[in-house]
């Protein structure tokens, strides 16, 4: 007999029911102990639902050792837990001091290496529940197998209970030994979408657009389609159906949707957008858009900006979207009459901006009508490019409504940078003799625009020579009044260009007007 056996015999003795004390004692131990470890077990597996069955396994395993107490010897059962605890703390230890050397110091040294943790996780339950068996076997003489074959309902209950917990460990184990997807990752997920900010034994965590947070069951998403948009590169093509009257031609609808699209901001330049004419529906033409982004989690943002686009272009090229009419129209519309109000209208807006600028001062009233009805009244949104510098272009731009940013840039740097509202007036050189344009205007708000094209002021050109004179004055007088300083902060596209006499601005007018 060892010393810590005296010492226990001399504290307890042999008494009947002091052997009994200790036989109660550490049956109710095993319990406490059990609730203990099965407790933390159901927290890291996030299960709720088999207390009763818990309760009862553990309620006969503590009659189990009550009996094997009250039949051996006190002391020597409690120097033979001594040595089994201090055989699992060894154990235990070792492990722990095992990993960090073989996988620990990997992690640490090879930034490319990844161990699972749930893996890692599975593996200690599975080599701690073996050391514990063990441990039964070795120092209590106790056979586990035993206690599993006279506890054969219980057993069965729990394993009834846990099968759906199990689903979802080995749907877990498979999805880190694949690795379809990672934290940190877009994906669709049963459904689902949004970012991955968790995986463990039991579930998967995704943090959704509206910054909801949705646990998934692994084994749900071992059975449903993943779909992972940040693998192999976040480059993602995005697609989109609009609908077109049956009067515009199918050209000119494609090139008005890429325009769009390229114009958006997020868009990608390559892969470059592309558009297929899609279907012949009931009220409309459809088309499918397709665009590259660089990023999943901003498509809704980059969608928005095509869609707005959309219909500003849209409305600039005169091209419809219709819509469904369910109902009978009861009155009837002359269209034609509604055509020709709406170039009423027109005619008399981009009149009355005519009529306020004073390069075209020179105009009378008939030759400024017929201007007028040659004009453009164009939209452009927030943040549109109107015109960019160093573009080709024949056109003039006179803002109606809303308000523009003219930037001059100089080698990547801009040089000059300036707001203009209703009146301001760019584009001029660009109409009289086709140069490239000297700067980059965007709308800051929803803008209108009247617009005169190469075609609407060559009429009036080749009528009247000698408005071409007049024109080349008025042009110079604005380009004086910012070189002496009358306008500084008015660097207009005409006032930006190189130093150019009055003869060399009208051979550039008759050469481009063929007079």
């Amino acid at each position: 007999m060892t010393g810590i056996e005296d010492i226990v015999n001399a504290v307890v003795g042999y008494t009947g029911w002091l052997r009994l004390l200790i036989a109660a004692g550490s049956a109710a131990a095993v319990f406490v102990v059990g609730r203990l470890l099965f407790a933390l077990l159901f927290k890291l597996l996030r299960v709720h639902k088999v207390t009763i069955t818990t309760t009862l396994f553990l309620l006969f395993g503590a009659a189990r050792v009550f009996i094997a107490v009250m039949k051996a010897d006190p002391a020597h059962i409690a120097v033979n837990v001594i040595n089994g605890l201090v055989f699992i703390f060894g154990v235990f230890l070792l492990i722990r001091v095992l990993e960090d050397v073989f996988i620990g110091r990997k992690v640490r040294t090879d930034d490319k290496f990844e161990f699972p943790v749930i893996i890692r996780d599975v593996v200690r339950l599975v080599l701690l529940v073996l050391v514990v068996l063990f441990a039964l076997k070795a120092f209590l003489n106790f056979e586990p197998t035993a206690l599993v074959a006279t506890s054969t309902v219980v057993a069965a209950v729990i394993g009834f209970a846990m099968q759906e917990v199990l689903s979802n460990l080995i749907a877990g184990i498979a999805l880190q030994i694949g690795k379809p997807f990672e934290v940190g990752h877009w994906v669709e997920l049963a459904g689902q979408e949004g970012v991955v900010v968790e995986v463990n034994w039991r579930s998967t965590t995704i943090r959704t657009f509206e910054n909801n947070y949705i646990t998934i069951p692994n084994s749900n998403i071992a059975k449903s389609e993943i779909y992972n948009f940040s693998v192999p590169t976040k480059l993602v093509q995005r697609a989109m159906t609009v609908g077109v009257d049956y009067r515009t031609p199918p050209n000119k609808a494609i090139s008005v949707l890429l325009g769009a699209a390229r114009a958006a901001d997020g868009v990608r330049e390559k892969p470059a957008p592309t558009c297929r004419l899609s279907d012949y529906g009931d009220f409309a033409i459809t088309y499918r858009l397709r665009f590259w982004i660089g990023d999943y989690k901003d498509y809704r943002v980059i969608e928005d900006n095509v869609k707005t686009n959309v219909w500003y272009h849209f409305k600039r090229a005169g091209i419809q979207i219709p819509f469904p009419i369910r109902t009978v129209e009861m009155t009837e519309v002359d269209r034609e009459a509604e055509a020709e109000k709406e170039t009423a209208e027109r005619r008399a807006r981009a009149f009355a901006v005519l009529e306020g600028v004073d390069i075209f001062s020179p105009l009378n009233k008939k030759e400024l009508e017929s201007l007028a009805a040659a004009a453009e009244i164009r939209v452009y949104g927030v943040g549109e490019t109107i015109i960019r510098q160093g573009d080709p272009g024949e056109e003039l731009f006179i803002v109606e409504t809303g308000r523009v940013k003219l930037t001059v840039e100089d080698g990547g740097r801009t040089v000059f940078s300036k707001e203009r509202g209703p009146g301001y007036l760019f584009g001029e050189m660009a109409l009289l003799t086709g140069e490239p344009r000297t700067a980059t205007i965007k709308a800051l708000v929803d803008t209108e625009t009247v617009v005169i094209g190469k075609n609407a002021f060559e009429g009036i050109i080749k009528k009247d020579p000698t408005v071409v004179n007049k024109l080349v004055e008025i042009i110079e007088k604005r380009r004086i009044a910012v070189a002496e300083g009358a306008e500084p902060e008015e660097p207009t596209p005409a006032a930006t260009e190189a130093e150019e006499d009055e003869e060399s601005v009208l051979d550039k007018i008759k050469d481009f007007f063929n007079l």
